[in-house]
């Protein structure tokens, strides 16, 4: 018999679990290794095109032989409210689920793009995961190149080497959270790629540099100084990147985009910080809020569009005068 490992058991139905310091906790990691990240594009039921990055998706099989190749994904998506600390929850901080929940429940079809680093894509990564208000366009907002789809309604994003059409066949409600069964119906390979694919063994999918998420720390709560205007590097952790080869170094989320007192937070958070920092007047934080809620009455990009477009235009410029 091979020798007997020495083990440490933890308890994932015990509160007190909990109460640890982070580095003292459980990681999920051993459950779910670290996953490709993608980015997952939808659309409500009045068109607005939502992007939200997630590393929750898995690829579960091929249907039966003979019925057109069918192959199922799956994707899941927290349903609680998206506070990141019990300090969140006391005070009111807390966001809904992500759009892609209510689209994929409005629209039942998405995109899944893969995430590449030769793309240059974590920072825009970054941005489509702010909470910008339902319904306007991280497409945009990040400057993601549309890509028309063939058979599904939301577009794909041209930056992103795989694209893969999918409809919803089947959504379960779990504890917290939501997961969705998606059939595959349609994928569009960069031409280069696929022409590499079919030369090298059907090994040329890693050239592809596939992002992989391996580290997010929630609960960084920091103070914003002169010497530290977006906080303290060597303090605030936010996600970390690799690929699938580790001769690269890791990539990391900017940390001057979005929030500072949280990962992900609500817009009021994120536009108070930005008043905080001095990026924004008074004047504008206000004005800017007051376009939220308008937009929010009545999100039809029709009727609503010059609103719309303010408000874009007013976040893009957030994001982008810092460069």
């Amino acid at each position: 018999m091979g020798k007997m490992r020495e083990r440490v058991t933890y308890n994932l139905l015990d509160e007190e679990i909990l109460k640890r310091k982070p580095s003292e906790r459980f990681n999920y990691k051993f459950v779910e290794p670290p996953l490709l990240a993608y980015l997952v594009t939808t659309v409500d039921k009045y068109g607005n095109v939502n992007v939200t990055p997630t590393s929750s998706g898995s690829f579960l099989g091929e249907g039966p032989k003979g019925e057109g190749g069918a192959i199922y994904f799956s994707v899941a998506y927290k349903t609680t409210p998206q506070g990141r600390s019990r300090e969140d929850r006391w005070t009111g901080m807390e966001t809904s689920p992500r759009d892609a929940v209510y689209n994929l429940d409005e629209v039942p079809e998405c995109v899944i793009n893969y995430c590449s680093l030769s793309a240059s894509l974590v920072e825009k990564m970054r941005i489509a995961a702010l909470p910008i208000p339902k319904g306007i366009s991280e497409m945009d907002i990040a400057g993601f190149t549309p890509l028309k789809s063939r058979m599904v309604t939301p577009p794909g994003i041209a930056e992103c080497p795989v694209n893969m059409e999918a409809k919803v066949v089947h959504s379960k409600k779990l504890h917290g959270w939501k997961i969705y069964f998606l059939e595959i119906i349609g994928v569009h390979v960069d031409v280069e790629l696929d022409e590499r694919d079919k030369v090298n063994g059907h090994m040329a999918y890693l050239d592809a540099d596939p992002l992989i998420k391996l580290h997010l720390e929630n609960d960084s709560v920091f103070e914003i100084d002169e010497e530290h205007p977006y906080g303290d590097e060597s303090k605030l952790k936010r996600c970390f990147y690799t690929t699938v080869d580790r001769s690269k170094q890791y990539a990391q989320e900017p940390y001057d985009i979005g929030p500072m007192r949280r990962w992900i937070g609500t817009f009021e958070i994120w536009m108070q910080d930005e008043l905080n920092k001095g990026k924004i007047t008074r004047q504008e934080f206000d004005e800017i809020l007051e376009l939220k809620e308008n937009w929010l009455k009545n999100p039809e990009p029709v009727l609503n569009g010059s609103v719309k477009n303010e408000l874009t235009d007013r976040i893009k410029k957030i994001i982008w005068s810092r460069k």
